[in-house]
């Protein structure tokens, strides 16, 4: 294999891996210290009153006469 051709395979998963440790420092910094993603199981009570809410408010309207 040519020398000129390591050297660009070389550059190119460099590239890589620099991109994916840019990725995941952002994430590192965008994430707060010891969140965990809360399972659906244990949602929040005003969350589940809003679902409920918005799940009442799509029924159709029925008019009595």
């Amino acid at each position: 294999m040519p020398f000129d051709a390591m050297v660009v395979s070389a550059a190119v998963i460099a590239m890589f891996v620099v991109f994916a440790c840019a990725l995941a420092w952002g994430d590192f910094q965008t994430r707060a210290a010891g969140q965990k993603t809360a399972a659906p199981s244990q949602q929040r009570r005003s969350n589940q009153l809003e679902s409920d809410f918005a799940f009442r408010s799509a029924e159709p309207v029925r008019k009595y006469g």
